[in-house]
């Protein structure tokens, strides 16, 4: 029975790895695409800061600040 438990968490931290890394190269490989598409860096420098300043992250003090939003309850 220990013998089943070792493998199983072996199998598990092996797909959790995988995982970590499959997502680590697709984001290297997104930027690099992104980079041979671009005409110039100059190009590729503007995209990439548009990008993040229309991304912004909500947090919870954003959530409780909206007054329309009657939906969202805050949460103690």
């Amino acid at each position: 029975m220990l013998d089943i438990i070792i493998l199983l968490s072996v199998i598990v931290f092996l797909a959790l790895l995988y995982l970590v890394e499959k997502y680590k190269f697709d984001k290297k490989e997104k930027d690099l695409l992104n980079r041979l598409m671009a005409k110039n860096l100059g190009e590729y420098v503007s995209a990439t800061n548009s990008i993040e300043k229309k991304i912004k992250p909500i947090t919870l003090s954003d959530l409780m600040e909206k007054q329309q939003d009657k939906d969202i309850l805050p949460v103690d």
